[in-house]
C-alpha cells in the first residue's frame, strides 16, 4: 500500500464532513518530542488549497484531526462542536488482537463506510446521511449512543466513543513504533452511508460495570495502559462524587508525574469527558449513596426513640439490626 495522495486525502475528509457545519481541527505533533506544534482549522467549503499545502507540510509529523466540526477557530471542546457526519470506533491491536476485531467487522451488520490501518490497529468510519447536531442535547446524545453501541460491539477503545476525539491522518507517519509505520487507507466506499436509525440492529451498549472507589494507579503507567488507567481512576473519582473540575486536576497530575511518556492535555480532556458523560449501571450507588441507605432506618427509629414511641428494647433490637445488615 502507499502514500495516499492529497486528492485521495481531500476526498477523505469530504465524506467525513458531508453536510455538516463548520471547521475541520488539525492538531499537529512533532515527530520525537510529541509536542503540540499548534491548531489549524480548515473550512472545507471554501477552496482547499492551504489545507493541501498544511498536508503537505506535515506529513512527515504526527498528525491528528477532529471527527466532528468546530463551531469556532477556540477549541476542539465538546461544547465548541457543532455537528458530526461520521461515526466511528478505534480499534487498538494490543487489547483486541488483529485477527478478532477483523472477524467482528466481517460480523459486523453495519459494514464500515471507511477503515484506516493506523499503524497497530484500525479506525473504522460510518457515514452518516445527515449530520447530528451537537449544539442540540438529543442530537448529542444519539452521537454518543451510536458510538458507543459500535465500541462494544468491536470491542474497540471506549475512551474514543466521544463526539470531538481525534484520530490520526491518513497519509502520515505513527512514530510510536521503530520504524515508524505509515497510516494508510484500506477501504474506502464514500457511497456507503447510514441513517441514525440503522444502527439499532446493534445492541445496546451496557453501561459501565461498577466501579471500585478504592481504585489506585500503578506507580508508573506504560504506552499501551495509560488510557484506561486514566479513564479507571476517572470513573472511581466520580464514584466518590467529586466534581469534574477535580476529575480532572488529578488526571492532569497523574498523567505528568506517572505515565511514560505523558499524554497530551487534549486527550485528558477527551478522558474526563467520556468518563463523566459515560452512565453507570442503574443499581450503582456511589459510597455515600450505600452509607446514607444503610443509616437511614436507625436514624428514623432513633427518632421515634427519642419521641418516646417506642420502648427502650425495641431501639436495642433495631441497632443489633442494622450492625447485622452492615456485616
Amino acid at each position: 500500500m502507499t502514500t495516499a495522495s492529497n486528492g485521495e486525502m481531500m476526498n477523505f475528509f469530504h465524506a467525513l464532513v458531508a453536510g455538516g457545519n463548520g471547521l475541520l481541527e488539525f492538531r499537529p505533533l512533532a515527530q520525537t518530542t510529541f509536542n503540540q506544534t499548534g491548531r489549524l482549522y480548515f473550512d472545507l467549503s471554501r477552496p482547499t488549497i492551504k489545507l493541501e499545502k498544511f498536508l503537505t507540510k506535515h506529513r512527515p509529523d504526527h498528525n491528528y484531526f477532529g471527527m466532528a466540526l468546530r463551531c469556532d477557530a477556540t477549541s476542539g471542546a465538546l461544547d465548541n462542536c457543532s455537528t458530526l457526519s461520521v461515526v466511528f470506533a478505534d480499534i487498538d491491536f494490543k487489547h483486541t488482537p488483529e485477527a478478532e476485531a477483523r472477524r467482528l467487522l466481517a460480523e459486523c451488520p453495519l459494514p464500515p463506510s471507511i477503515i484506516v490501518h493506523s499503524g497497530n490497529g484500525l479506525h473504522c468510519y460510518w457515514l452518516l446521511r445527515e449530520p447530528l447536531d451537537l449544539q442540540d442535547q438529543k442530537e448529542c446524545d444519539m452521537a454518543y449512543s451510536l458510538l458507543r453501541r459500535l465500541c462494544a460491539f468491536l470491542h474497540a477503545d471506549p475512551i474514543v466513543a466521544e463526539p470531538a476525539h481525534i484520530l490520526r491522518v491518513p497519509g502520515t507517519l505513527n512514530y510510536k513504533y521503530d520504524p515508524p509505520r505509515l497510516v494508510q487507507i484500506e477501504l474506502m466506499e464514500a457511497e456507503r452511508r447510514y441513517n441514525t436509525n440503522d444502527f439499532e440492529v446493534l445492541p445496546a451498549a451496557p453501561v459501565d460495570a461498577k466501579v471500585n472507589s478504592t481504585f489506585a494507579a500503578p506507580e508508573k503507567i506504560l504506552d499501551g495502559e495509560r488510557n484506561v488507567t486514566l479513564y479507571k481512576m476517572a470513573r472511581s473519582l466520580k464514584a466518590k462524587n467529586l466534581s469534574r473540575e477535580v476529575i480532572g486536576a488529578a488526571l492532569y497530575a497523574e498523567n505528568r508525574q506517572k505515565c511514560t511518556p505523558p499524554l497530551l492535555d487534549d486527550e485528558i480532556e477527551q478522558i474526563v469527558e467520556s468518563a463523566w458523560t459515560q452512565a453507570s449501571r442503574p443499581e450503582f450507588t456511589s459510597l455515600d449513596e450505600r452509607l446514607a441507605q444503610i443509616r437511614a432506618p436507625y436514624q428514623q427509629k432513633a427518632e421515634l426513640v427519642q419521641k418516646q414511641i417506642l420502648p427502650r428494647a425495641a431501639y436495642e433490637g433495631i441497632t443489633y439490626n442494622v450492625v447485622a445488615k452492615k456485616k
